[in-house]
């Protein structure tokens, strides 16, 4: 604050920018942050008109600078230097110098874009079922890798058995047990032994 520079160039001196636009305070009213001393919006917005005012004081070249048209719609300066503007005319003092930066308007040409045909074409399914269109809707990676890839998805690993592996162990112990039987020739009174082991 009140410092002195060689020149000053503020960018943004429209009435959407200057002031700046209030925020939200993540803790508390308004109300609530003037009892607690906390800064308020207005107290922060008056902070703002000060800094700007000690600037330009300060300062004796300062440029402010902002777009006169935005989206095609006009763009008002900032109220702030309508209101300087206001103030130095009742003083009988010169005005703001107005400086106006017209650019060449140039004409763009319309440049369809052409959808790219796809490298992949042996590799395009011949159809597609629902579930299928479903996935190249929802996610075309996922249906690339799964479709045209022919990638799919692991089973998830797991240490515990499941019911399967119980059913899998056990017919290789009975066919084992059979082959055992089968090719020794085991007496049945010996069976129950074998059994065991």
């Amino acid at each position: 604050r009140l410092r002195n520079f060689d020149a000053v160039l503020v960018i943004g001196a429209d009435a959407e920018h200057l002031p700046s636009q209030p925020q939200e305070t993540l803790f508390f009213s308004n109300a609530v942050r003037h009892e607690l001393g906390l800064p308020t919006r207005l107290s922060r917005q008056h902070q703002q008109l000060r800094d700007l005012t000690e600037l330009l004081c300060a300062n004796r070249e300062v440029v402010l600078s902002w777009q006169t048209h935005k989206d095609g719609e006009p763009n008002p300066k900032s109220p702030w230097l309508e209101r300087l503007e206001l103030c130095l005319a009742k003083a009988g003092m010169a005005p703001l110098r107005e400086l106006r930066h017209d650019l060449p308007l140039h004409e763009l040409l319309a440049a369809p874009s052409v959808m790219p045909a796809p490298s992949a074409a042996e590799l395009t399914p011949a159809r597609l079922s629902a579930s299928a269109y479903n996935r190249l809707v929802a996610c075309p990676y996922q249906f690339f890798a799964q479709h045209m890839l022919r990638v799919n998805v692991m089973d998830e690993l797991s240490d515990m058995p499941e019911k399967r592996d119980y059913g899998g162990w056990l017919h290789e112990i009975l066919m084992k047990y059979h082959e055992a039987l089968r090719d020794a020739k085991t007496p049945v009174e010996q069976r129950a032994a074998l059994l065991a082991t």
